[in-house]
């Protein structure tokens, strides 16, 4: 006999090219409603607070600029783990290999600082590609030869990737004239990419 208040959850015979439109927009609502929330349950005005997060600071060139700089390393490491996904490998790793990579290109910086000349970028650069890549070919390797699950892998090199950070900035790529903060000597202008406008820092 047929039950209506039986549910039974099936799994699509093919995804609803809808909905792959419309999660992000109901996952982006369903956030700004509980935000909201929390915020009304705190006793502030919620459309006031959500406005301070993500309009006014977009209200100047400034802004932009700014959210421009905090961007740029986003995309980089999703064009990379977009083709991760697309072979069906779940890199969980981009934050550890983004940090080798600063760590790589920043070492060979380190190795410039009197240099005038643009083409000190191409090995700085060839070197930040080349230590991410590495990075990842640890976990790569462990899955190949022993079948170890990437997502457990990539996610626990995040942790010895910022360790490894610390290290350098506590140790070998201190600055010697730093006063002893934990940061590297700064990099010489050559080794630098160009901002698009010296009023701004993008």
């Amino acid at each position: 006999m047929y039950n209506p208040l039986l549910l039974k959850l099936e799994k699509r015979p093919s995804d609803s090219k809808v909905m792959a439109y419309l999660s992000p927009v109901i996952a982006i609502t369903l956030t700004l409603i509980a935000g909201g929330s929390l915020f009304y349950a705190l006793g502030e005005d919620p459309f006031e607070a959500l406005y301070t997060f993500f309009i006014s600071p977009l209200s100047e060139v400034y802004g932009w600029t700014e959210l421009g700089i905090k961007v740029a390393p986003l995309l980089l490491c999703a064009m990379g783990l977009t083709l991760c996904f697309k072979a069906k490998i779940w890199n969980i790793g981009a934050e550890g290999q983004f940090i080798m990579g600063a760590l790589g290109g920043g070492y060979v910086s380190l190795q410039f600082l009197d240099a005038e000349s643009a083409w000190v970028l191409v090995p700085i650069l060839l070197a930040g590609t080349i230590s991410g890549l590495l990075w990842a070919a640890i976990a790569a390797y462990l899955k190949t030869k022993f079948r170890a699950n990437e997502i457990l892998t990539t996610i626990m090199l995040n942790y010895i990737a910022l360790n490894a950070l610390l290290y350098g900035v506590h140790g070998p790529l201190k600055d010697p004239d730093g006063f002893n903060f934990p940061q590297s000597a700064l990099f010489s202008d050559a080794a630098l990419l160009p901002v698009f406008s010296d009023d701004y820092r993008l």
